[in-house]
């Protein structure tokens, strides 16, 4: 079950449930900037929460380039390349390099790899510029739009995706309770109670 990646079906329990925590965020003018598996909480009960916002900023726009590489949005790794050019020059992204990285995170659970894998920056770049997304046979056309959009240079806000249909079906599975956000401030806390191999496979399945 999971020696191949997670089911649709659990992605979707997933997806809904941190993108409510995304567009929570969002409306609130916080941007997360390093949201990936490990940053990823699942109870017993299977609530997800989004943790550790130690890269995260109270901002419309920012130009620090942060976060995990294998995540991080284009403009994000376009900033961090070139720290040192002037203020004109400078690039700025907003709240939407987290609708990558969500992207980025659904697709790894899903295939057990990143979208864009590389082992240098270079070659990261390169792989992101190329655009080519491969998905495993069996996945639904919903899902792989859906990814695909979080994953496009122009990308949607969280609230848009909100509508996309892939979501709107986990809405009416009943995948989450409208008006909770999905937060977690103390990872450690998060942790207790967790089953020794759920953690396990969430740590597995951000491998750096």
């Amino acid at each position: 079950y999971f020696g191949n990646g997670f089911s649709e079906t659990m992605v979707q329990h997933v997806a809904v449930q941190i993108l409510h925590a995304i567009e929570h965020c969002h409306e609130n003018n916080i941007m997360h900037r390093d949201i990936k598996p490990a940053n990823i909480l699942v109870a017993n009960d299977m609530t997800v929460k989004l943790a550790d916002f130690g890269l995260g900023c109270i901002a419309a726009y920012s130009d620090q380039g942060v976060g995990t590489p294998l995540y991080c949005a284009p403009e994000i790794l376009e900033a961090a390349n070139n720290p040192k050019v002037s203020e004109e020059e400078k690039v700025f992204y907003d709240n939407r390099v987290d609708i990558w990285a969500f992207g980025c995170t659904l697709f790894e659970l899903l295939h057990l790899v990143t979208p864009f894998e590389a082992q240098t920056f270079d070659d990261l770049v390169a792989n992101i510029m190329a655009h080519q997304i491969s998905f495993k046979v069996g996945l639904s056309k919903i899902l792989m739009y859906f990814i695909g959009a979080c994953l496009a240079f122009d990308r949607p806000t969280a609230s848009t995706l909100m509508e996309y249909e892939f979501i709107q079906k986990a809405l009416k599975k009943n995948y989450h309770r409208r008006g909770v956000p999905f937060l977690c401030d103390t990872p450690k806390q998060a942790f207790k109670g967790l089953q020794a191999d759920e953690i396990k496979l969430l740590q597995e399945a951000n491998k750096e």
